[in-house]
């Protein structure tokens, strides 16, 4: 997923507008355009798309809906939060101290932290740029969320966290080492993070609507996206505090357009002269560990940024992705062509969050010229048309599929039942042995939980239930509805359950590696997180498309109370009279 090309296309020309205010511009802008707005209309994207070759954008366009639930659409304009990507302005940041002569990239530690453990006074800057000072990734996950940003004891800290090798041996992707760089930023500019990087880096370029999580006056509700898996709502970052375990390594929120905005004044020359943004473009550590061996052996890490080397040792390609909770965020230059593409993405499908990667690679196709698959076209149905499929759909065995416009404007299709289930996801006899076992696996679990006392020192499952037993009482009653695979994994599952306690009733999601339980996702607003979204293709077929099979699913209201389902025997189910 992150076989990122580097080949190089032929320039376009001719400015057309697309139906709505996102910019299109020519034949070329129109190919890339269809291909997202395809897939957000059948509800496999959600985001927002930049491609420009030099300064001339071919594409800037919003997608899907920044607020599903209120049916607010993204526009080219919505804002959301960029993970890493916020890497880059902090090594902006220290080239620029730099240059007004505040720090050196070969300072050590010691210079800003004069108490640091012995094994840490000699990692240098340069060190936490390339991440090779050999601090861990993270926090504990816990600290991460409780740790403030003005928690004097933050450096201490970090400085704290053992060593993972010598520094300036070993490549290791670390989060807290950008950190601790925020850390030297405020001591050697005197100033808080984000009003130095504002001040000094964002206005300089033009930016004025990238901030940090929190940032409330800088934008109205509507206009900052929030996380979406499936059709969990997990929150806008407008709304979310600065965490100082993550602060400098992320929590930053931007959208495509301020993004390329900031790349071209960086080639400007509006934020750091040139030998500097050389510097900054450098390739230096070799990637290793965790992801070294899908990006490749050219996989290299600049100040801030990753880069792909060519054949000749030129640098072909700088890109980074970030992720936070459900957003996902890929920036790329290509710099044979000085194509630009920016993708940003606020929601999660299948628990998949590198959607924004895919989508990135497939524009990158297009712009060279190759073909890729397509989404199926769709129609555009009345919210009245929408609602007379409504209902609820038996399966001859007791089974149910719900039909329901659980967000304005779509339907949805919810399986209760496994055999409801396995009509969508069509399980070959191996997958169909492995839900049988999840099934059995989450049911135990739910038993084990039940039966372990709520006391500290739980581990995070168990502080999970206990919490919702503290909140609504003792369980009373557990329905399993069913189990579906992945289809991007050959091991991952996700079964879905309704716990009725005695003061409330909980839908909970379990997911799964192999038999090995490895998240869970709870609400009491999301009756049915199985749904699947719909897409109409005629008066009365719609379509469940899955982006990463390129699966299309057939779903026809044969007559008004009939529902055939599939792509090979179907399965016809009755619309029974409780529209539940």
């Amino acid at each position: 997923m992150l076989a990122f090309l580097v080949a190089c296309a032929a320039p376009r020309a001719e400015r057309t507008v697309a139906p709505t205010s996102d910019v299109v511009v020519g034949p070329g802008g129109a190919k890339l355009h269809e291909y997202v707005d395809r897939l957000a209309r059948c509800g496999a994207f959600s985001g927002s798309v930049l491609v420009a070759r030099g300064d001339t954008v071919l594409l800037d366009g919003g997608y899907g809906f920044a607020d599903q639930r209120r049916g607010i659409p993204v526009t080219r304009s919505t804002v959301f939060d960029i993970g890493s990507v916020a890497k880059q302005f902090a090594a902006v940041a220290v080239l620029r101290l730099e240059l007004d002569g505040r720090l050196s990239v070969d300072d050590a530690l010691a210079r800003y932290f004069p108490d640091a453990p012995a094994d840490k006074r000699e990692i240098t800057i340069h060190h936490l740029l390339t991440h090779t000072s050999g601090l861990p990734g993270d926090f504990e996950t816990g600290d991460q969320r409780t740790t403030t940003v003005d928690d004097p004891t933050l450096a201490a800290r970090v400085l704290a966290l053992p060593l993972e090798s010598a520094p300036g041996t070993t490549f290791r992707y670390s989060n807290v080492g950008y950190v601790l760089l925020r850390l030297v930023i405020e001591r050697a500019s005197g100033l808080p993070y984000a009003r130095y990087v504002t001040e000094r880096l964002l206005r300089p370029a033009g930016l004025t609507r990238t901030g940090w999580h929190g940032d409330a006056a800088l934008w109205a509700p509507g206009e900052v996206a929030r996380g979406a898996w499936g059709l969990y709502d997990s929150g806008s970052p407008r709304d979310w505090p600065l965490h100082g375990a993550t602060f400098g390594a992320g929590e930053m929120v931007s959208s495509p357009d301020e993004l390329f905005r900031w790349l071209r004044a960086l080639d400007a020359g509006q934020v750091l002269p040139e030998d500097a943004r050389r510097k900054l473009f450098t390739p230096r550590s070799h990637w290793s560990g965790v992801g070294a061996e899908e990006r490749g052996p050219d996989a290299r890490y600049a100040y801030g940024w990753e880069v792909r080397t060519r054949a000749d040792g030129t640098v072909g390609l700088v890109f980074h992705n970030g992720t936070y909770d459900n957003f996902r965020t890929t920036v790329r230059r290509y710099t044979c062509d000085d194509t630009t593409i920016v993708v940003a993405t606020n929601s999660r499908q299948q628990d998949a969050g590198d959607r924004a990667d895919e989508v990135g690679n497939a524009l990158r196709d297009l712009m060279i010229g190759d073909d890729v698959p397509l989404a199926p076209r769709t129609l555009e149905l009345l919210p009245s048309e929408l609602a007379a499929f409504e209902g609820s759909y038996e399966i001859p065995d007791g089974a149910r599929l719900r039909v329901s416009r659980t967000t304005p404007d779509r339907l949805w299709l919810a399986p209760h039942g496994q055999r409801a289930f396995d009509a969508i996801w069509a399980p070959d006899a191996d997958r169909a042995k492995l839900n049988e076992r999840i099934a059995r696996r989450t049911l135990d679990v739910i038993e084990e939980l039940r039966a372990t006392p709520c006391v500290a020192g739980l581990s995070s499952w168990s502080a999970m239930f206990c919490g919702l037993v503290e909140r609504f009482g003792p369980l009373e009653r557990v329905e399993l509805e069913g189990v579906a695979p992945l289809s991007w994994s050959t091991d991952t599952s996700m079964s879905y359950t309704v716990l009725d306690f005695a003061r409330g009733r909980i839908t909970v999601t379990w997911e799964w590696r192999g038999e090995e339980l490895v998240k869970t996702m709870s609400s009491v607003d999301v009756p049915e997180p199985q749904s699947v979204p719909l897409a109409p293709v005629g008066a009365t077929s719609f379509v469940m498309y899955d982006w990463f099979t390129d699966r299309t699913l057939p779903i026809d209201f044969t007559t008004v109370d009939r529902l055939r389902i599939g792509d090979g025997p179907p399965v016809v189910s009755a619309r029974l009279s409780d529209p539940r």
